[in-house]
């Protein structure tokens, strides 16, 4: 039976695994977060101690963030991206699904080397994410490629550059950034 638990950025699912009966019946799919940057934030008080409470079992996939952007952002390039936020500090939004998760961090790394403010906008989930953008009320978000697919080919979300050192096969005319 698989049971879905959103938010807290993994660890309100993260915590029902390690307080489960250890019987081999409960296993848990957690992101990076989890174990990499939420024990290591500042200031963070975690649910559980990911080192104690959790096993790792395996690694299943590795996936590359893309920046998109909501169908109503009149540019279409990380240039133009980068003017219109130093001309506007803090007006243009970008989308996460929480604080601390790779899509959080991928856009304070770009707001860091760019030198421009963005004002993060973080949601429960990917899901939400992606239907604040399409409904016009988020600008981008830096993200997990597979979760775009389906509103970047329906036209509701627009891809601008692929966050890897290589061209992605299914988007080989984007930038990397």
């Amino acid at each position: 039976v698989v049971e879905n638990k959103t938010g807290a950025s993994g660890f309100i699912a993260n915590e029902a695994v390690a307080r489960a009966t250890p019987d081999g019946r409960t296993i848990g799919l957690a992101a990076m977060p989890a174990f990499c940057v939420s024990p290591v934030m500042p200031g963070q008080k975690l649910p559980i101690d990911v080192d104690t409470d959790l096993t790792p079992v395996a690694t299943i996939a590795g996936v590359y963030n893309l920046l998109v952007f909501g169908k109503h952002v009149r540019f279409r390039t990380v240039a133009d991206l980068i003017e219109e936020a130093k001309k506007n500090p803090g007006k243009l939004t970008y989308a996460s699904t929480g604080n601390g998760t790779s899509q959080h961090l991928a856009g304070e790394l770009f707001k860091k080397m760019a030198g421009v403010n963005l004002l993060h906008v973080p949601y429960r989930g990917g899901a939400p994410a992606i239907q604040d953008m399409i409904s016009g009320n988020c600008d981008m978000m830096f993200g997990n490629m597979p979760e775009f697919l389906g509103q970047i080919s329906g036209g509701g979300l627009i891809p601008i550059a692929f966050g890897s050192p290589k061209v992605a096969p299914m988007f080989d005319k984007l930038p990397t950034i």
